[in-house]
């Protein structure tokens, strides 16, 4: 069981890679979960999992940034079937109607007449959650300033030679060939975000059979050459982005067809290194330069923290009001109409792994 995210709180806002999902092209179904908070889209998801673990299926399980308990979406890779919380922040509308998507529309179980009633509360809190989320992502915004900033200091201080003798060691040592599919896919996505329970990573879920661990100051520019090196030799990848550079700072690799893992050492990710190859990149840096810098690097990390950390504390705020919403629909759904509704898609899936 894999877990990671395909939207972050990070330094750009609320950030999207949920397009990645799983292509167009490849998939068999994908279902489009609309409905309020508590109307059951996570618990609905959660279900399917159960399914496809009962039938052997391995699953990938995307969690919601904002809440830690919280699915967003799964996909069971080997039957081509993803399922998508489809409501904003990360809205998501179907692409291929009928042909490869459905929508499932959870407000069907709802009884409205009873939640107007709560209309001016519903209003109220919504505008309080976009509000706390607003000033979390101003946070995020200054540590992500504050990171570039440390990021431009590295660029002056790593020699060039170094980073390129890293990367080449992964390079030569697992591209042998080029890919016989040769169509070398960028699948975008984020193993950690910043959340209520602050900074969470789930990189450890990544397994793979080769691992290797990119240590030091270097780590992010090697990962960034061994990704290029694999789409020019037409390797399909999975590329793990940092939320404070949710657009162009790889943190980890993962190759499908080698099998092959490449993560950038995280305190906070719990990658174990116990059956890695450890790529040591300390050394890459300029002695005298770096030494010039130590004390301006280890005050932009301090700073880096503390923005980080208030960011995260707002989004536990805007957690709890999210709590008090859920409040409003969950004693108005009516559950056994999204259990039927959970059980007619077990039962599509039935037809399908049995049927092919």
């Amino acid at each position: 069981m894999r877990k990671y995210f395909l939207g972050g709180n990070t330094s750009e806002g609320f950030f999207s890679y949920y397009d990645y999902l799983l292509r167009q092209s490849e998939a068999r179904k994908i279902y489009v979960i609309k409905g309020g908070p508590g109307t059951g889209k996570s618990t609905l998801m959660k279900k399917v999992g159960e399914w496809a673990a009962e039938n052997g299926f391995e699953t990938d399980y995307i969690y919601c940034s904002s809440d830690p308990d919280s699915l967003d979406g799964l996909v069971i890779p080997e039957m081509k079937i993803a399922m998508v919380d489809g409501t904003s922040p990360h809205i998501v509308d179907p692409k291929t109607p009928g042909a490869v998507d459905t929508i499932i529309h959870l407000g069907e179980c709802w009884n409205e007449k009873k939640m107007i009633k709560n209309k001016a509360d519903i209003i109220n809190t919504n505008a309080k959650i976009a509000e706390h989320f607003r000033l979390s992502y101003e946070h995020l915004k200054a540590a992500g300033v504050l990171y570039a900033a440390k990021q431009k200091i590295y660029e002056k201080i790593i020699k060039p030679e170094a980073v390129q003798k890293n990367a080449a060691e992964i390079i030569h040592s697992e591209i042998k060939e080029f890919s016989p599919s040769g169509t070398a896919f960028r699948r975008k996505l984020f193993a950690s975000s910043y959340g209520p329970a602050g900074y969470i990573s789930h990189a450890e879920t990544i397994s793979c059979g080769k691992k290797y661990v990119l240590r030091g100051s270097a780590s992010r520019q090697i990962a960034e050459k061994v990704a290029d090196a694999l789409s020019e030799y037409g390797y399909d990848t999975e590329l793990f982005y940092n939320p404070l550079a949710p657009r162009d700072e790889i943190m980890h690799i993962y190759v499908p067809e080698l099998d092959l893992g490449i993560f950038t050492e995280d305190l906070a990710s719990g990658v174990s290194c116990a059956d890695a190859e450890i790529i040591d990149s300390r050394n890459a840096a300029d002695r005298y330069l770096l030494d010039e810098y130590i004390g301006e690097l280890d005050n932009l990390s301090r700073a880096i923290d503390r923005q980080t950390d208030e960011a995260c504390k707002i989004i536990a705020s805007a957690k709890a009001l999210h709590d008090k919403l859920e409040g409003y629909y969950v004693p108005n759904m009516d559950f056994t109409a999204s259990g039927k509704i959970c059980d007619k898609i077990i039962a599509e899936l039935e037809e399908m792994n049995f049927g092919n």
